[in-house]
């Protein structure tokens, strides 16, 4: 949820106003804000939440407290939990039976102890409607269809919705709108792997756009938001660059500034805690990862665990629907670790993780 608010002279035309609105706005948050507002025009706009209208008003002269609030809760932003496939039915059931209404997900959300009915129909028409299977990268088929269906139906939200369910994506209609536009305007980049050489610009970057302390883990912490300006220069997207943050560096930093050693043995400690306490879902672990691997960061864990719950299947890589535990109670993955560690990629990568230690040190000394 994001709430803006625009403050404009009363002498300023309608026109004007608006311009300054598009121009100008604050971001003031999700959380209630009262403020006295005398003797002003207020402009307020509200986007980037499915369940409102996006609305735009302007009152003059207000000799009282302006309160911004959700019309489905009054809770705070909170990012969007998790459901187990007991919920998933609950919910498809239910709304099979009473149809896509608010009164439908204000029930489910009683129903389920969830504060906000928001992620209830969030999770219903983005990732049950239509029971869609796909996710990931996006194939040069997927990108076909994307254009041509957009050519022939326009841009419209309704039409980006439509053709999110014909992919049988598992996503909301945005990801692909974004697809579209990148397509469009050949700003699709393909991937590929990170080198130290970049790694480097990144370090660099982040000692110029914050106080880093040596040797102190928490300076180290930064929002996906800080990475704009660096990810132009590296000409990766700005989530690229944060992800190879948080599951990257960030860990070889800790574990170099905790002493611990730079091998895999993390990621075993990690797989046999999964098995021998069944573990589910990555959400149970995510509780306990920095507690369980001290060098690493909840978001490498996470990455790490996620990477190995694929399972080659006719020679594609699908990701098993069996609990976490059970898919990695084989030993294969123990044994492929094992491998890696005393192979010639292992080792390149422990000189790497060298070279940017010595990098970072420059940084402090």
């Amino acid at each position: 949820m994001c709430l803006y608010l625009c403050y404009v002279s009363t002498t300023e035309s309608h026109s004007n106003k608006m311009n300054i609105l598009s121009n100008g706005v604050r971001r003031i948050g999700v959380s209630l804000m009262q403020k006295p507002l005398h003797g002003l025009h207020v402009a307020t706009l509200q986007i980037n939440h499915p369940s409102w209208t996006p609305t735009l008003y302007f009152q003059s002269h207000l000799p009282k407290m302006i309160s911004l609030t959700s019309p489905l809760t009054s809770a705070p932003y909170k990012r969007p939990e998790t459901f187990s496939k007991n919920e998933d039915k609950l919910i498809r059931e239910h709304v099979k039976l009473y149809g896509e209404t608010e009164a439908t997900w204000n029930n489910l959300a009683k129903t389920l102890g969830r504060k906000n009915p928001y992620y209830i129909m969030v999770r219903y028409k983005y990732y049950l409607k239509g029971d869609p299977k796909v996710e990931g990268r996006f194939s040069p088929e997927e990108d076909r269809i994307i254009l041509e269906y957009i050519e022939k139906n326009g841009k419209s939200s309704a039409a980006f919705q439509s053709l999110t369910h014909l992919l049988g994506r598992i996503a909301r209609y945005s990801v692909v709108q974004t697809r579209h536009d990148n397509l469009v305007s050949g700003n699709v980049r393909k991937p590929r792997s990170w080198k130290l050489e970049e790694q480097k610009v990144l370090l660099k970057h982040v000692f110029k756009i914050k106080d880093i302390k040596p040797y102190d883990i928490k300076s180290l912490t930064l929002g996906p938001g800080k990475f704009a300006d660096v990810s132009i220069h590296l000409n990766r997207t700005q989530s690229s660059c944060y992800k190879q943050w948080v599951d990257k560096v960030c860990p070889i930093l800790k574990t170099f500034i905790k002493g611990l050693p730079f091998d895999c043995e993390w990621k075993i400690t990690v797989i046999r805690y999964i098995v021998d306490n069944k573990i589910e879902n990555e959400k149970e672990l995510s509780l306990i990862a920095e507690e369980l691997c001290p060098g690493q960061t909840k978001s490498s864990v996470s990455h790490f665990v996620n990477s190995i719950s694929y399972k080659n299947v006719n020679g594609k890589r699908k990701k098993s629907e069996l609990p976490l535990w059970k898919k990695l109670s084989d030993g294969e993955s123990v044994q492929a670790i094992i491998s890696l560690k005393d192979g010639k990629r292992g080792q390149r990568k422990l000189q790497n993780d060298n070279l940017l230690i010595e990098y970072y040190e420059s940084f402090i000394e």
